[in-house]
């Protein structure tokens, strides 16, 4: 490089750091770029230019420091004021969405999350932190939909897994919902707070059976769970009792399990009780194994009537 271009490439970098010191960072940006346009190899404005994506690993250390310490407000105020003059490091945003969601500022988590998602669009911890907001805001769809976003970028990501079965349970989706949560325990089998809410919902969808077995794992991990003790007595009654009502009927008429009469008993037996999800799905088996079948059909359409699908 002549001493005549070195010169006009010092004035150019002088002119940078002045935008930087300005909070110009823009501007500051289009002189890099425009210098390694010429001169790709130029260190000076290789190293601003990377500067500028991303604050000294000192400043980032403070910023980390304040906010494990649970100083939320000055990690707040720090990582805005660093944002001015880093507004491309999306490390920046992931901090203050984590703060933002602690302090429960809904709004300003979004905005966050948002920001960081244009930079790196691939973050699945991001997606699933913005559900959270969604979610405590009781928009349990737009939930679902950020939860499928993470999941689709790591599909073993467990707890993306678990939000999205507790967004699907809220919107009354409960097979979807037990599908989720079975995927989650798949890569966590272990998860207390997962087991519950899984077998809650098979609880609500008339599986007892399955549910028993969840609420044991549950008590097996940790025994001291009253709450789980009594949805397990709940869910051991309710089995019992509708598993005697359907035998006494079955060897009332003199038919197998799987005839099309007992099936629509069965059916009708848990919608008396309100599980309309298995309802459905013994009238459904009744029609299966009889097309014909028109009292299946009709309260078939009752139950689906009571879930709301006219």
């Amino acid at each position: 490089m002549s001493a005549q271009l070195s010169q006009s490439v010092d004035k150019l970098l002088r002119k940078a750091h002045l935008h930087i010191n300005a909070g110009e960072v823009v501007q500051a940006e289009e002189i890099y770029r425009h210098i390694l346009t010429k001169f790709p190899k130029n260190k000076k404005a290789i190293r601003g230019y990377q500067k500028l994506k991303n604050p000294q690993q000192a400043t980032f250390d403070n910023l980390i420091g304040l906010f494990n310490s649970g100083r939320f407000r000055e990690t707040i105020a720090l990582g805005k004021a660093l944002t001015a003059q880093f507004p491309k490091a999306p490390i920046l945003y992931e901090v203050l969405g984590a703060t933002s969601l602690r302090l429960g500022n809904d709004e300003e988590t979004i905005r966050y999350y948002q920001k960081l998602l244009q930079i790196n669009p691939i973050n699945p911890d991001a997606y699933n932190n913005l559900g959270l907001v969604f979610y405590k805001k009781g928009d349990f769809f737009t939930a679902a939909e950020v939860y499928q976003k993470a999941i689709k970028i790591e599909p073993d990501f467990a707890d993306a897994h678990y939000n999205l079965g507790n967004s699907l349970k809220q919107l009354d989706k409960l097979e979807d919902a037990i599908e989720s949560y079975q995927t989650s325990l798949a890569i966590n089998p272990d998860d207390i707070e997962v087991l519950s809410s899984y077998g809650n919902a098979l609880m609500d969808f008339g599986e007892f059976k399955k549910a028993i077995e969840c609420y044991t794992r549950v008590l097996q991990i940790n025994p001291n769970l009253t709450e789980t003790q009594n949805n397990l007595d709940k869910a051991a009654e309710e089995d019992s009792e509708i598993d005697k009502f359907i035998l006494n009927y079955q060897e009332a008429i003199g038919e197998e399990a799987n005839s099309p009469r007992v099936m629509l008993f069965k059916g009708t037996a848990f919608a008396l009780k309100g599980y309309n999800e298995m309802a459905i799905k013994y009238f459904k088996q009744a029609i299966k194994i009889k097309p014909d079948y028109a009292e299946a059909f009709n309260r078939l359409g009752v139950s689906q009537k009571k879930r709301g699908e006219l």
